[in-house]
Order: C-alpha cells, then sequence, then structure tokens
C-alpha cells in the first residue's frame, strides 16, 4: 500500500511538472552527492534538474547512474536519488513538503519515504549556492514496522 501511494504522488508530480515553463529552463547539470551513513561514505556522480531553475522549490530531482535513479549502470553498486515533493492543498488532498531520497548500497535498497504521511511538513535539507545539504533517517527496504531500525544519513549534493 505505501509503494501505491507512493507512485500516485510522483505521477501526481509528473503530471504538473509542465505547468510553467516560461521560466529558467531548469537544464540538467553534472553534480556529485557526497553522504555518511554510520560509517559508510559515499561520492557518487549525479545529475542535477531544475536546480538553477524556478522550480527549484517545489521539484528538484537529483539521481545517479541512468539518470532516474532505478538502475544501476556503471557497476559501482550505488545508486541514489532525491526528488523534492511539494504538493500544495490546490492540487492534493493532503498537502506534502520534502524530499525523498533513495540509496542503493550494493543491493540493499534505503528510502526516506516509509509512507508518503511521513512527507508531510517534513524539510531536512537546505538550499546552498551550489546545490543541497541536509540530513534525514533512512529506512531499510524489506524491514517490518516492527522492527524497523532507522539509518541517519548526511549528504550534500554540489551541482555545476
Amino acid at each position: 500500500m505505501k509503494k501505491f501511494i507512493y507512485l500516485l504522488v510522483t505521477l501526481s508530480l509528473t503530471a504538473c511538472g509542465g505547468d510553467n515553463n516560461s521560466a529558467s529552463t531548469g537544464a540538467e547539470m553534472n553534480g556529485t552527492f557526497k553522504a555518511t551513513m554510520g560509517d559508510k561514505k559515499f561520492e557518487v556522480a549525479v545529475k542535477c534538474h531544475n536546480f538553477d531553475s524556478d522550480k527549484f522549490d517545489t521539484e528538484f530531482i537529483f539521481a545517479s547512474d541512468n539518470q532516474m535513479g532505478n538502475q544501476d549502470t556503471d557497476g559501482d553498486g550505488i545508486i541514489v536519488r532525491g526528488d523534492r515533493i511539494k504538493i500544495g492543498k490546490d492540487k492534493s488532498p493532503i498537502p506534502i513538503d520534502g524530499m525523498s531520497l533513495d540509496l542503493v548500497d550494493q543491493g540493499v535498497r534505503y528510502s526516506a519515504n516509509p509512507g508518503v504521511a511521513s512527507l508531510e511538513k517534513r524539510k531536512t535539507w537546505t538550499k546552498n549556492a551550489n546545490g543541497v545539504t541536509g540530513e534525514d533517517k533512512l529506512y531499510k527496504e524489506g524491514d517490518s514496522d516492527m522492527n524497523r531500525k532507522t539509518y541517519l544519513i548526511t549528504y550534500e549534493v554540489v551541482c555545476k
């Protein structure tokens, strides 16, 4: 059910994505995702979208590998994707303001989204001159709700 709700949110973002194309282009930029989760450190090349656009406040994306962040195309075992999710009451019955973060490390998926409700009024990142910095709690996919452990991650996304 949680995946279905997340899919609905993603689809609504896609449907609303073309509302205002008169502003900056939001062109793709190269970037780097740097993070620490426990004793693991990550540094992954990403593509950044809408970081230099008026849309940044509602719909930026960064992703590694195949630019969708859903397939390891470079063979390093790391996949990362972050999506700014902000939907107001006018477009959704549940206003959502947060960032979705997914990290796959050697086949193990961690997500900041145990459910869509957790995104409501949850802003764990800050814009800086070159991208975003933040920290969040990730959840390991497949863990049951009864023994769900959190993994604190601190990260920086630098887009050029």
